[in-house]
């Protein structure tokens, strides 16, 4: 690169770096005082690099405005101001966002963030995808995303919805006689394994705790809903209304849903105390990584040797640290597939002792 380039990019540098300092304002004739602190620069070379910032010299184009006081800022629409470290978790941010860029506002902090950040992580631009998450990705269909807005603007009015459904064992979705119409009034859309599902209350339930509803979206006619009429308006234009704040304390929902993991949950049942032995790496990665925060280990046993694990590199049991961990929670399908994953490596703890079963557990796919 030139020689000219270069300071160029570092006067723009600077530059960027003095505007963005939001507890000091900086007028034309200030910019140049700091800037031939370092470099040679004229009035009119400062000018030139705003108008570079303006275009994008440095990655991409910069919101920079001369305010009436006669200094100059740039308009990053508070997005938050992270630190020179901090700003290295754009990239998760980013991720996060990525299953909604198609929604015009999160497109649009998505642009900001990056704008914002484009000189602080701009070494981040020589990577290819430097952060990634591994759990199934969040569902970016246009009509789940449309029904998740709709869902959310009959909330803040505080109007019910209807919808035909096809119950989750039922497969033959051509079928347009095959469902239900539900009436309910929304109370929250919960995300489990990148699936979104409604949780809400029959409009005549007279909002009982063991009436609310859980609805997959995928099950819902054509995801499309509608807001819910009083029946006896015969004209059809008086909405059932409730008071979403009210409702969901009524139902105390978060304390209701405080000890589930997922969505399906039976309130009748209440939650129940599950006690599980955990060896080798299962008892490292539960401990890193606890399903539930009312998880407690109660003990631990170190050096045991297993019934129903064979160590490949022996031919003999495996000896190996085994815990013992609790919970207080529903017991639920979400409950029993991520104990699951677990395998051999974990065990229930009414039938056996932190030895484990007599024998090998058939895991095998």
């Amino acid at each position: 690169m030139p020689r000219n380039n270069t300071q160029k990019i570092l006067r723009c540098k600077l530059i960027k770096e003095l505007i963005s300092n939001s507890n000091q304002l900086y007028s034309l004739n200030d910019l140049i005082e700091e800037v031939n602190k370092q470099f040679k620069a004229s009035n009119r070379t400062i000018d030139a690099d705003i108008r570079s910032l303006k275009d994008g010299i440095l990655g991409i184009p910069l919101n920079i405005e001369y305010t009436r006081e006669g200094v100059y800022r740039i308009n990053y629409d508070e997005i938050p101001n992270y630190g020179n470290t901090d700003c290295r978790h754009i990239p998760v941010l980013t991720k996060l966002f990525e299953p909604f860029k198609n929604l015009p506002d999160v497109e649009d902090t998505i642009r900001k963030l990056k704008q914002k950040y484009a000189v602080n992580i701009k070494e981040l631009d020589e990577l290819i995808n430097p952060f990634e998450f591994t759990s199934p990705n969040i569902t970016n269909d246009p009509k789940v995303l449309t029904l998740t807005q709709e869902i959310i603007g009959h909330m803040i009015q505080g109007v019910g919805i209807e919808f035909n459904y096809y119950g989750v064992h039922q497969s033959n979705k051509s079928d347009k006689e095959n469902n239900t119409l539900h009436r309910v009034f929304p109370l929250q859309i919960r995300e489990l394994q990148g699936t979104y599902y409604l949780i809400a209350v029959p409009i005549k339930s007279n909002s009982k705790i063991n009436k609310l509803k859980t609805f997959a979206f995928d099950q819902i006619l054509n995801k499309k809903i509608q807001s819910a009429m009083k029946e006896n308006d015969p004209e059809k234009n008086d909405p059932e209304r409730y008071n979403h704040k009210e409702l969901m304390e009524n139902v105390e929902f978060d304390k209701l849903y405080e000890p589930a993991i997922g969505v399906w949950i039976k309130p009748s049942e209440g939650p129940k105390l599950i006690e599980r032995y955990f060896a080798g790496w299962a008892a490292s990665h539960i401990t890193a990584c606890p399903i539930h925060k009312s998880q407690i280990e109660i003990d631990k046993f170190e050096d045991v040797s297993l019934n129903h694990i064979i160590d490949n590199r022996t031919g003999k049991n495996l000896i190996t640290r085994v815990i013992k961990v609790s919970w207080e929670i529903y017991k639920t399908p979400e409950l029993q597939y991520r104990l699951g994953a677990y395998r051999d490596y974990s065990w229930n703890t009414i039938d056996y002792n932190e030895k484990g079963p007599n024998e090998p557990i058939n895991w095998k796919f």
